[in-house]
């Protein structure tokens, strides 16, 4: 017996059917459409839609569309990149071309540099401190970055001590224009850890502060005090 193929639906009729068994279009009907295949598109052989139009396949002419929030799905991570490095921008210290902090922020310590003007927490260990411009209200002044070379093991407290008179007193006296058994001044420093010890780290900071007043608005540099 011969078989009919629908039109509309591709399925495959007796020869005594008069419309299809599947979708009910008569033999030999056109189905209408809404879609129209390009010269790249075929339709499936055999596949039936329930009466439904076959999709129009996408081809060289009907590029698919992208989802437009995929590109931020994805890159997501770089707003937030972005947001991180200005917040750090706006909250670390910046220096003129002369190398002096111009704009008061945060400082990492092995960043401070002699002349630098900061304040810095009390007691313990510390990684960065608030530079400030010396005309600005602070309480340290950096004079002197000196290494102590001669200790192997990590030193005490009264080692560090005898090591920062003798490097940093005579530097305080050409700072400051006077002795330091005839200044009002004192001298503050910044040791290593003993893990940075370890690591090799022998930087010893020494600034100069005024014991009587932790709110100065200017260099103490040839003040003679």
């Amino acid at each position: 017996m011969e078989r009919w193929v629908c039109k509309r639906c591709y399925a495959s009729n007796d020869e005594d059917q008069s419309s299809c068994t599947r979708c009910g279009l008569g033999r030999g009907a056109a189905p209408e459409t809404t879609w129209a295949p390009n010269a790249s598109s075929a339709p499936l052989a055999g596949a039936g839609y329930g009466g439904a139009p076959p999709p129009q396949p996408y081809s060289a002419s009907t590029p698919p569309r992208r989802a437009w929030w995929r590109p931020v799905l994805r890159f997501w991570w770089i707003g937030i990149l972005v947001v991180g490095a200005l917040v750090g921008y706006f909250t670390q210290a910046h220096r003129d071309d002369a190398g002096a902090i111009q704009t008061g922020g945060t400082v990492k310590i092995d960043k401070l540099k002699v002349g630098d003007c900061y304040d810095a927490p009390g007691n313990g260990e510390i990684s960065e401190v608030t530079g400030r411009p010396c005309g600005q209200t602070h309480e340290y002044e950096l004079i002197a970055i000196v290494s102590d070379t001669q200790q192997t093991g990590y030193p005490d407290d009264a080692t560090f001590h005898d090591f920062v008179v003798s490097s940093c007193a005579p530097i305080f006296e050409d700072w400051i224009g006077i002795p330091i058994d005839q200044s009002a001044l004192d001298v503050a420093s910044v040791v290593p850890s003993s893990d940075a010890w370890r690591d090799g780290d022998r930087t010893v900071i020494c600034s100069v502060y005024d014991p009587a007043n932790n709110k100065l608005t200017s260099s103490l540099k040839g003040s003679r005090r």
